[in-house]
């Protein structure tokens, strides 16, 4: 091949890859949201080639637009105020949604720019200080694909919990001796002989049985782009909730988007 002929067959290549380039980063512009059981959508991440935040974060000093037209273009993210947005369920059911104004979305102590739609979920207490999520509402062209949830009867969940007894055992006898206020009912070669009984965290800390410090995962779902696989879920506790997307590898799990939702002051609850 002559040099004209390899400059000319260097330039077609990179003019290819330039193309799909452009169609992948085209394809992978969307906005994510929390899809609360009353219907009202939390947006919280946008993905444009890099993860971000266009939506305001909780703050109930923040200005509400009056209605959909008023809201700014730069809170809609990349895809844009005209984008149709979409509930994505667990299981795999998609519905369409119909979006209606902004609302405040009241969460414990604080609130949350939020718009309503038409979605409805099931029952809900309005008395409870926050409401629960059904699932994600999504805006471009993204596939959600579900968590996969292992049941903690198979063997690798068996093989889990034998990794972990020690530490845990240990752990434990470890926070019952801080206790200042409490005295663990059990001595602790009693407390081996109860099964340890893995739940949906991922983390752990030892605490009073009310659980009053502990944090819960919600998982909404994952999304593979470029390769790297994503999980989008809600943190919360009694008092307060995030939500959250993680890059996940075989070798750790890093957070690239966490935004509260909203909370209350440790004192205020008690």
């Amino acid at each position: 091949m002559t040099r004209t002929g390899q400059r000319l067959a260097a330039a077609l290549l990179l003019a290819a890859f330039a193309a799909a380039g452009a169609r992948g980063a085209e394809r992978q512009k969307f906005s994510l949201a929390a899809l609360r059981r009353d219907g009202v959508m939390i947006p919280f991440a946008s993905f444009d080639g890099h993860w971000g935040l266009h939506w305001p974060e909780s703050d109930v000093g923040v200005q509400l637009p009056i209605s959909l037209a008023d809201i700014p273009k730069k809170w809609w993210g990349p895809q844009g105020p005209d984008a149709p947005w979409t509930a994505w369920l667990p299981g795999g059911e998609t519905r369409p949604l119909t979006l209606a104004r902004p609302v405040h979305a009241k969460i414990f102590c604080s609130g949350h720019p939020a718009i309503a739609t038409n979605y409805r979920g099931g029952p809900i207490d309005l008395r409870e200080p926050t409401i629960a999520k059904d699932g994600l509402a999504v805006a471009g062209d993204v596939k959600i694909q579900d968590i996969t949830t292992v049941s903690v009867h198979t063997p690798d969940a068996k093989r889990a919990i034998a990794l972990i007894t020690d530490e845990f055992n240990k752990q434990e006898k470890l926070a019952a001796e801080h206790f200042t206020n409490w005295t663990h009912p059990f001595w602790p070669e009693e407390r081996k002989r109860y099964p340890i009984e893995l739940e949906v965290n991922i983390g752990a800390r030892v605490t009073y049985c009310d659980r009053a410090e502990v944090s819960f995962m919600l998982p909404f779902g994952r999304v593979a782009l470029d390769d790297e696989a994503y999980w989008i879920y809600q943190i919360s506790s009694w008092r307060d909730e995030l939500y959250a997307v993680s890059r996940v590898r075989p070798d750790g799990v890093r957070p690239v988007v966490a935004v509260g939702g909203g909370g209350c002051p440790k004192d205020a609850i008690r």
